[in-house]
């Protein structure tokens, strides 16, 4: 097959050359020589030898190329498989709340009037880390309704 894929062969003693070409593969196993003298695979696709035959080294070199390309693929293993993206956490209310409002601040009765339409995740209601009780809002809606005071979240 290898032979047959070249429009002419230029060696200076025709069967010597198949015989040494012949003595070379006869050291790889049938899986390689077929890959190597197949006219979609072989060393025929490469640049090097789309016009010419490639001398006995340059054949050996070829094949030992591809055991050592085989050997790295053997050494990595199989293909990782890609990991799927973990599942988004699902938006649950107040979760972007951060900024407590003490319920004795002024602002506060006007924050329970905005938590009537505002975004759920965007507030909540508890107490802070001394006990006391308040609603708390996430730093947008802070830093909007009390500008003076950016930063101090």
């Amino acid at each position: 097959m290898l032979f047959g894929s070249y429009r002419r062969g230029d060696a200076n003693d025709p069967e010597r050359y198949v015989a040494a070409i012949a003595a070379v593969l006869a050291h790889y196993d049938a899986e390689l020589i077929r890959e190597v003298t197949d006219p979609n695979t072989g060393v025929q696709t490469t640049e090097k030898y789309e016009t010419w035959l490639p001398n006995v080294g340059e054949l050996k070199r070829y094949c030992d190329g591809i055991i050592a390309h085989r050997q790295n693929l053997a050494r990595l293993g199989p293909p990782r498989q890609p990991v799927a993206p973990s599942p988004r956490p699902e938006a649950l209310a107040g979760d972007m709340a951060s900024c407590h409002v003490p319920h004795t601040h002024a602002k506060y009765p006007s924050l329970l009037e905005w938590s009537v339409t505002a975004n759920p995740r965007c507030w909540r209601m508890g107490v802070n880390s001394d006990g006391v009780p308040g609603i708390w809002i996430d730093y947008g809606t802070f830093s909007a309704r009390f500008p003076n005071m950016r930063g101090a979240a």
